[in-house]
């Protein structure tokens, strides 16, 4: 505001002097300035702005990667856009993108779904530990109980 008074003296006073061409070419740079100034720092903006949009958009991909996985039960494969705007398809890293898969499965569904994949997992170790038994010819039961009873005095 205060530079704006003093422009306006300085033309006044310029009128009256004859040196009006000079100042006015003096103010016009500084205003050219200052806008040119602002511009840089709005391109700024804009470019932070457009990097927040692009991790938004790989946040929202992973959060639909790992929907299209609850509800698909399929392999995940992740959409990357080409700077063309064409998506491929990728597969990534299936054991991090399964740890996420049971994240949002605990988080979504609760725990009874992973205490039940624990309890498949456990029926399976029980399986191959028969499959084993067989292949022996030992009694299977006995030796399942021998084998439980040898893990827990490990643990105690």
């Amino acid at each position: 505001m205060s530079e704006t008074i003093l422009e306006i003296i300085v033309l006044v006073i310029s009128l009256f002097t004859g040196g009006t061409t000079g100042i006015t070419a003096t103010i016009l740079s500084k205003k050219q300035q200052k806008i040119r100034d602002e511009n840089k720092e709005l391109k700024e903006k804009i470019n932070d702005i457009k990097i927040e949009i692009n991790n938004i958009n790989t946040k929202l991909d992973v959060i639909t990667i790992i929907n299209n996985k609850l509800a698909n039960n399929n392999k995940i494969n992740i959409r990357q856009k080409n700077k063309d705007g064409n998506k491929n398809e990728k597969e990534k890293d299936w054991v991090f993108l399964r740890l996420a898969y049971w994240i949002v499965h605990g988080l979504t569904l609760g725990l009874p779904i992973l205490f039940t994949e624990i309890n498949k997992l456990m029926l399976k170790l029980k399986e191959k530990i028969n499959n084993e038994c067989i292949l022996l010819d030992e009694n299977k039961e006995d030796n399942i109980n021998d084998i439980i009873k040898k893990d827990d005095e490990k643990e105690n």
